[in-house]
């Protein structure tokens, strides 16, 4: 599935996704998740998911030269 049309469609991603989304290790997105530059939620023990829309802000505040695609929900 395309890295963008994922972050449409889903809420939750799991930490994976995030990272292939945002081309980071693993590591790099639960440093992220414990010092607030993402938001996510512990579903049950060991099991991480990420706010999407953290996902597509963090891409936004770091976009240069372009507008980043916006997300519509109806």
């Amino acid at each position: 599935m395309d890295e963008l049309a994922l972050l449409e469609q889903k809420n939750l991603l799991r930490v994976e996704e995030a990272a292939r989304i945002l081309n980071v290790s693993r590591w790099t997105v639960y440093r992220w998740v414990e010092t607030g530059r993402l938001s996510g939620t512990r579903l049950s023990a060991g099991s991480l998911r990420i706010f999407s829309h953290t996902v597509a802000a963090l891409i936004a505040h770091h976009c240069v030269g372009s507008t980043p695609v916006s997300r519509s929900r109806t």
